[in-house]
């Protein structure tokens, strides 16, 4: 992850914008002809738009030399940051991005929701399994309290701590031929 802003030594008006919401580059190299980019801005409130991001991958690559032969894949994603904690408990049960679980400050949830899902499941097999047959809010009591305890909403509060109601994870992804 490269957070240098060297490259826009010559664009005041890219640097003055990256100074108030600054992008990354993420590099992932597959072989020596063939790299994985990603211009990303963590957090920016508004999103910041392609075309930004775009500017800032170019003159990074330029400022580091980097020739571009030909784009293979050209991604653009922007993925909710934060924002509220579903209603708990309600009837419906949501796991992964549904139920909240976006990390706050780095948008990730894979690891988090399959860290969850025994929880889950083992809510709805002590309730399935009981002989009184729990069901309807004793249920979705368990399993939203099994997801959110109050120690894990206080540390999603700590990690949305300074954040706005959503932010956004805003990425340029493109899979490039260089040399």
């Amino acid at each position: 992850m490269d957070w240098r802003d060297s490259h826009l030594g010559n664009e005041p008006i890219l640097r003055a914008n990256n100074s108030r919401f600054p992008t990354f580059l993420y590099v992932m190299p597959f072989d020596s002809n063939l790299i994985f980019l990603e211009e990303t801005s963590l957090v920016s409130r508004p999103a910041l738009s392609y075309t930004e991001v775009k500017k800032r991958m170019v003159a990074r690559l330029r400022h580091l030399g980097i020739r571009v032969r030909s784009v293979i894949e050209d991604e653009k994603c922007l993925i909710p940051m934060g924002g509220p904690l579903p209603r708990i408990p309600q009837r419906v049960m949501a796991i992964g991005g549904n139920s909240g679980t976006v990390h706050p400050s780095t948008g990730y949830l894979v690891a988090r929701t399959m860290a969850l899902t025994p929880i889950l499941a083992e809510a709805i097999a002590e309730c399935l399994g009981s002989t009184k047959m729990i069901r309807g809010t004793p249920l979705y009591h368990k399993a939203w309290n099994g997801l959110w305890p109050v120690e894990r909403r206080c540390t999603r509060e700590c990690y949305s701590f300074g954040m706005e109601e959503f932010g956004y994870v805003f990425g340029l992804i493109m899979k490039w031929n260089w040399n």
